[in-house]
């Protein structure tokens, strides 16, 4: 089942979908129990990890389509990245929007370690879900790859069912 706009919305406790990136920010570091009761809500809602949930809403309500000429992979083109790339110890991705092909990776690869980066302030808290509730191990860079610049660095480590997140700082 695909989650639908007004679900994400609803779970995210918004009305309007620009509020969305900045709101999961805020549940993502409020609290460890408020971000986990978060990822179980979703969770009760789509279980299947699979796949990027927030492909179509995001693309939808929060691309920059033409300024970013942001633009997300198809689910077939995704497969085939990932088919090529085949199993690894590490991954790294230098514009990993909200998760896509990371997601594909991680379904072939649960245990490897991740390594992203996102330039975009609308899609990196939606990659950080994407990560953490897959309890990902990793580094996620909010910031541009180009000139290694960068905003913030989060750490996820393997928690009991979700990763934990520190925030590090910028580099």
């Amino acid at each position: 089942m695909t989650l639908t706009t007004a679900q994400i919305n609803e779970l995210l406790g918004i009305k309007e979908s620009y509020k969305a990136s900045d709101r999961l920010m805020e549940i993502l570091f409020d609290s460890k129990e408020k971000r986990e009761s978060l990822f179980k809500a979703f969770l009760e809602i789509e279980p299947n990890l699979d796949y990027d949930w927030f492909h179509v809403y995001f693309q939808d309500e929060h691309a920059d389509r033409k300024l970013k000429k942001q633009d997300f992979t198809p689910r077939g083109i995704t497969d085939l990245l990932v088919g090529l790339a085949g199993a690894s110890d590490t991954y790294f991705e230098a514009t990993a929007g909200t998760g896509g092909i990371v997601i594909q990776h991680w379904w072939q690869s649960p245990f490897c370690y991740y390594c992203v980066e996102e330039l975009s302030d609308r899609a990196f808290p939606f990659l950080l879900f994407n990560l953490a509730i897959r309890n990902i191990n990793g580094t996620a860079y909010h910031g541009d790859s180009l000139t290694q610049e960068w905003e913030n660095v989060y750490e996820l480590t393997i928690g009991e069912q979700f990763s934990d997140i520190t925030r590090r700082g910028a580099l």
